[in-house]
């Protein structure tokens, strides 16, 4: 038997009917709406990103090009020197 002193759990159909009133729902497309303003700013943040290391990537892709076609250039004329000592 239920003492009188303790609270009853909430009836299921009580929550389900306060979950259903027009503020929660204004609630809930508010939150809605605050959230895909986020995930948009936070794509338009990750797209500024990619922008920003793409203008830095190139340059340094070209410099790396460069010191690799030294670096091959090296290489032939040390081969051809060592060729022809021998």
């Amino acid at each position: 038997m239920r003492s009188i002193g303790k609270l009853s759990r909430p009836h299921p159909q009580r929550i389900q009917r306060l979950a259903l009133t027009r503020r929660s729902n204004r609630m809930t497309i508010r939150a809605m709406m605050m959230e895909h303003g986020f995930l948009a700013a936070m794509l338009a943040l990750v797209g500024l990103e990619v922008v920003v290391l793409g203008y830095f990537a190139c340059p340094i892709s070209r410099v790396l090009e460069r010191v690799e076609g030294v670096g091959a250039a090296t290489y032939l004329e040390v081969r051809k020197v060592l060729g022809q000592s021998r």
